[in-house]
């Protein structure tokens, strides 16, 4: 995700973070850093009520997993 942040936003390649993406949810379906990850592309993608959906479905499964309301929170602050 850093590498690809750290692109000028029309250079900006999703290809190797998706396909990574992609394999960390098959082998660990679970994994609770993978909506965090998906939030991050989609608000750099400035995608930001796609991410905030998606975050609040997180919230919903795992209220007490402080790191969903973090993110949202930061993403909103983004926005303004």
């Amino acid at each position: 995700l850093a590498q690809t942040l750290r692109r000028p936003e029309r250079e900006r390649d999703w290809t190797t973070f998706t396909q990574a993406l992609a394999r960390l949810r098959k082998s660990d379906p679970t994994n609770r850093e993978v909506p965090l990850l998906e939030a991050e592309q989609l608000a750099a993608k400035k995608q930001y009520a796609e991410a905030e959906t998606l975050l609040s479905k997180a919230r919903i499964e795992h209220p007490k997993v402080l790191a969903y309301w973090t993110l949202a929170a930061d993403l909103a602050a983004r926005q303004n």
